[in-house]
């Protein structure tokens, strides 16, 4: 395995728990909901601002299946600008689109 096959090795939030990086759970829905979620990740946000392989996390979570990309805070992003960002960034990268339902898809 070459190093850049193992980034995630430098990322400045390996060890971190997890739960740093994923906005509790609501029944609260819309602007208020987004609003409590946007400052929850306003810590993650601050982690991967520094982090020497926020590229590489963030292209392998836009590359992979969107289902999997609902939750969490990746590559300095947050699920609503991921999912507003994928379509752009596979377009500009040459990537098919990927099926919600097909977890092989690249």
């Amino acid at each position: 395995m070459t190093d850049p096959d193992r980034w995630w090795l430098r990322a400045r939030c390996r060890g971190m728990p997890a739960e740093l990086f994923f906005a509790p759970e609501s029944v609260d829905l819309g602007h208020r909901q987004a609003n409590r979620c946007s400052t929850y990740y306003d810590k993650a946000r601050t982690i991967c601002s520094g982090c020497p392989v926020r590229e590489p996390c963030l292209a392998e979570t836009l590359t992979g299946p969107a289902m999997y990309d609902a939750y969490g805070f990746r590559g300095g992003k947050s699920p609503k600008e991921r999912k507003e960002l994928r379509g752009r960034w596979r377009k500009a990268n040459e990537l098919p689109r990927a099926s919600v339902f097909d977890v092989s898809a690249p």
